[in-house]
């Protein structure tokens, strides 16, 4: 044990690959099993008077803290952005989340649709197509989002068509109290 945030001297360290697409449970999971693999040495070691590596502090970094805000979807960033993002926030964390008819809504599963077809006077966060698979195409900044499962508060995750049947909705407005927009699926104030 050593003072200071994530100090002292490293007694096993592993390079993990990140798939295209993982998610933030897929990387937990792997990082379980390899702690369950190799904790046990690495204690072993340290017991028997092992002091493993110093760090090298130059390559460190600190992660800023997450607030819930954080999580809404910005409709008009780019496809991988959104995709990226949806697969950051899956449980156990709270899911990454937009707006649907002035409700939150929590996006749990998505994926960029490969050769999306080109949209004149895009709109993003408009629905584009509803599919009796259960999924829908939402429009983003620069592509098609495919969103699979999504969850008001008040229900269960269900298949995205649903919950928004029609392709004359578009996702990410919250309206106010006065119905004035409040901008890109963000509300106003603390989250």
């Amino acid at each position: 044990m050593a003072h200071g945030l994530d100090a002292g001297n490293i007694l096993f360290q592993e390079i993990l690959p990140i798939g295209e697409r993982d998610t933030v449970a897929d990387l937990y999971d792997a990082l379980n099993a390899i702690q369950r693999e190799a904790l046990p040495a690495a204690v072993q070691r340290l017991l028997g008077g092992d002091a493993g590596a110093m760090q090298d502090d130059r390559g460190a970094s600190y992660g800023c803290t997450r607030l819930p805000r954080d999580g809404a979807i910005d409709w008009s960033a780019s496809t991988a952005q959104i995709d990226r993002l949806i697969r950051a926030l899956v449980a156990p964390y709270p899911g990454a989340f937009t707006y649907f008819r002035g409700a939150r809504l929590v996006v749990w599963r998505a994926e960029p649709l490969p050769d999306a077809p080109a949209y004149a006077g895009r709109i993003p966060g408009r629905v584009v197509n509803v599919a009796r698979q259960g999924h829908i195409d939402v429009l983003t900044g620069d592509g098609v989002l495919r969103v699979l499962e999504v969850q008001r508060s008040d229900d269960r995750c269900r298949p995205a068509a649903e919950v928004i049947r029609s392709v004359r909705d578009t996702l990410g407005v919250c309206l106010g109290p006065a119905g004035a927009n409040r901008g890109a699926g963000v509300p106003a104030g603390p989250a």
